[in-house]
């Protein structure tokens, strides 16, 4: 299970086929499970729906790329899979230019 993010205002205008990233059932448990540890925001991460969809305006891209960068600089990644840390580092690369390109992101959860 994941939520997919991709560029687009909905589900169907959503650009399958160009950059997209991943945030992962496992990397929301030990997000969740490392909250208190940790000295920076990641309760967008903890918030997101993984079985809905979410729309992130320019200011949740930031808010997301932000606890996004803090994880992957964190010692959290010593835990993860590759798979896991090439899907956030592809979400934080699709966020970084939804930020500088003023385009919405959608998460679509699976």
């Amino acid at each position: 299970m994941a939520i997919d993010f991709y560029f687009g205002n909905t589900i169907e205008e959503a650009d399958y086929e160009g950059l997209h990233g991943a945030l992962t059932e496992e990397v929301g448990e030990l997000v969740y499970q490392n909250k208190d540890s940790l000295n920076f925001d990641v309760k967008l991460i903890i918030d997101l729906d993984p079985y809905g969809d979410t729309l992130l305006d320019i200011d949740k891209c930031k808010n997301l790329y932000d606890s996004i960068s803090n994880v992957l600089n964190s010692g959290l990644v010593e835990e993860m899979s590759t798979e896991d840390f090439e899907g956030l580092e592809k979400l934080q690369t699709l966020l970084k230019i939804a930020i500088k390109t003023d385009r919405k992101v959608i998460g679509i959860g699976n």
